[in-house]
């Protein structure tokens, strides 16, 4: 969704539309499922968020799509590719928000060091732009408000 938000594009099934590619699942796990995914390789870009978070430039996402990014959205970034070349992760590079889409499910990869660190920066993140919005909250009281006394009779 945020690639097609953007105005990006999407393969709407990998197998058919690209057909050399490698299995890419359409797993249906039931609820609270960890496990069962297929996995695949995938590499990072130098100097990317995923890439730092990843600590290394290849790595094994799980696998459960059938769609994929076609042509990123404007102020999106390709961070991470399969070995096959299909699109697994983009930045935002429009603003100093954290946006990060990936096309894995780190919610299933249970013990797994880089999908810890992945929604542990996430968490940092919001929190980081809760402080700064109080922050902004706070500095903008009302003039009506500021340095006054209300007294009671």
């Amino acid at each position: 969704m945020l690639n097609v938000y953007l105005g990006g594009s999407l393969v709407q099934d990998v197998r058919s539309e690209r057909p050399k590619s490698g299995p890419h699942g359409s797993t249906d796990l039931p609820p609270g499922a960890a496990k069962g995914d297929l996995e695949h390789g995938v590499t990072f870009i130098e100097g990317s968020l995923l890439g730092r978070l990843n600590q290394t430039s290849e790595g094994i996402i799980n696998s459960s799509h059938h769609q994929a990014i076609d042509r990123p959205g404007d102020g999106l970034r390709v961070t991470a590719t399969a070995d096959d070349g299909i699109i697994e992760g983009v930045e935002w590079t429009g603003g100093p928000n954290w946006v990060v889409g990936v096309q894995w499910h780190p919610e299933r990869m249970v013990g797994d060091a880089f999908a810890e660190r992945l929604f542990a920066e996430f968490v940092s993140a919001v929190r980081a732009a809760q402080a700064t919005r109080a922050s902004r909250q706070s500095s903008e009281v009302s003039p009506g408000v500021h340095g006054s006394v209300v007294q009671k009779a």
